[in-house]
């Protein structure tokens, strides 16, 4: 960094780190909730299979956020460093507030709220999404 650039006068790095353990922490609790309501075995018994469709969708959907929130919580972890160190700081927006993206391993809400598979995937493990797309995807085109 060298203090060179845009790095020459990094903002404050403690609200941005501490918004991401905020996230690391809610997943934290929505993983132990879920694990005490939610059983993949339950998923395989006869109980579940004869059961109606509203409960099959409750308990598959409480499963996969189950499942879902365990990763969440490992990139939260992975943010924290980045964010921390001042190493994810790109810039500032047109309002002139600091943007601290350029480390980011995830977008909690594209996961959870959207409806499409390609946007889910550039939500999901973004350093891994973006250097694939830049140097597997496109030099292939």
């Amino acid at each position: 960094m060298k203090g060179e650039d845009h790095y020459s006068n990094i903002p404050s790095t403690v609200v941005p780190t501490l918004l991401r353990i905020k996230d690391l922490l809610i997943f934290v609790f929505i993983q132990g909730v879920l694990t005490d309501n939610f059983s993949h075995e339950y998923l395989m018994s006869d109980e579940f299979r004869d059961s109606g469709l509203l409960h099959k969708h409750y308990h598959w959907m409480g499963n996969m956020l189950m499942r879902i929130s365990t990763y969440i919580i490992g990139f939260c972890f992975m943010d924290c460093g980045p964010l921390a160190s001042g190493l994810a700081y790109s810039g500032k927006d047109d309002d002139g507030k600091p943007l601290f993206e350029k480390a980011r391993n995830v977008k909690i809400q594209g996961l959870i709220f959207t409806s499409q598979v390609k946007y889910f995937l550039a939500c999901w493990n973004i350093s891994t999404h973006e250097w694939l797309k830049n140097y597997v995807f496109m030099r292939m085109l």
